[in-house]
């Protein structure tokens, strides 16, 4: 049976849900409306991504230098992140707290990142179906990353 207290809690909580997503002044709901605010220099912290499922190419060759706020983005959507920082020379931020589990696709994902260094050990790759040459050029990541993964160091890198 539900209570006086069920039903009150339940409100509050929905309550603070829609408080906190409305903190996030963008809703793109494609893919070409998130590349437009990343190309308009937007915070990137600001962008409300839980409703796109495919981010390949979204930063690549991007001469941005900002790329603070990315590792709020939720991801858990995204099945395609292919060469989505390809050619980002300068990307090194944390994305460890991303949930990548519904991704298929990393093909050269980070390749030519070559100031990344940073630890995705705990990302559940399970569901990737490609990860060809994802850290091509990656000088400074740890290659012990492959192990962690249990894949072939060549494939990765």
């Amino acid at each position: 049976m539900i209570t006086l207290c069920t039903i009150i809690t339940i409100v509050f909580l929905y309550y603070i849900y829609t408080k906190i997503l409305s903190l996030k002044n963008y809703h793109p709901k494609t893919k070409d409306e998130l590349k437009e605010l990343i190309e308009d220099e937007i915070n990137l912290k600001n962008i409300d991504t839980r409703f796109i499922t495919d981010m390949s190419e979204l930063f690549k060759n991007s001469t941005r230098s900002d790329f603070k706020g990315l590792k709020y983005w939720d991801v858990s959507n995204v099945k395609n992140m292919a060469s989505m920082f390809e050619g980002c020379e300068n990307f090194n931020q944390d994305l460890s707290s991303w949930d990548i589990s519904k991704v298929k696709n990393m093909d050269f994902m980070f390749e030519n990142c070559i100031n990344f260094n940073q630890d995705l050990s705990n990302w559940d790759t399970s569901k990737v179906d490609y990860m060809h040459k994802m850290f091509r050029n990656c000088h400074k990541l740890d290659k012990s990353i492959a192990q962690k993964w249990k894949l072939d160091q060549d494939y990765l890198f």
